[in-house]
């Protein structure tokens, strides 16, 4: 059994409490462990999700580049991940804006074609002001939310809020070689 009141590990000092975070009869435990501070971690409070800055051990204040917390403390998380995709910043993403970010990247023209169909034909419908589907296909930012869909990784709340504790799980739990970061062999 793994405690979190183990011993010291890794140079922790931190007085832990007595809980178990796996156990040698369900190796699915011991292989894919929670996220858990190190003593001295600047990312405090993991659990707390954030409504306006998607914190991570590497970047425990958000994104502070050229002052883009400071600029989109009107807007949720999610929000901010999609507006990429909003070239006139009307909160509206139109399906042309999504096959131009894609081609942007890189993409072909038929994969474009594809990834664009596939992500209006998702996250239009939950996004549309009204009950009735948007007959173009529209995205609504303000509304982007609402999409959030059961096979994601849970990195957001059901408020478009980003919870640290989940992000950071992701790498605790498949990062298996240690190197603070994920690739295709993970």
């Amino acid at each position: 059994m793994t405690h979190a009141s183990d011993p010291i590990v890794d140079g922790d000092l931190r007085p832990r409490n007595t809980y178990v975070t796996a156990i040698q009869q369900q190796p699915i435990t011991v292989e894919h462990k929670p996220y858990i501070p190190k003593y001295g971690a600047q990312l405090t409070d993991a659990g707390t999700a954030r409504a306006t800055v998607a914190v991570s051990n590497d970047s425990p204040n958000g994104t502070t580049e050229d002052g883009y917390a400071a600029k989109h403390q009107h807007q949720t998380v999610i929000q901010q991940h999609v507006i990429y995709w909003d070239r006139d910043q009307d909160s509206i993403i139109w399906p042309q804006d999504t096959y131009i970010g894609c081609r942007d990247y890189g993409w072909g023209i038929i994969l474009s074609l594809i990834a664009t169909m596939f992500i209006h034909f998702g996250l239009s419908y939950p996004t549309a002001p009204g009950i009735l589907p948007d007959l173009f296909f529209r995205i609504y930012v303000d509304r982007i939310y609402k999409a959030k869909h059961g096979s994601d990784s849970m990195t957001y709340d059901n408020q478009g809020r980003f919870r640290p504790q989940q992000f950071e799980d992701i790498f605790a739990k498949y990062d298996r070689s240690h190197k603070g970061g994920l690739d295709l062999g993970d």
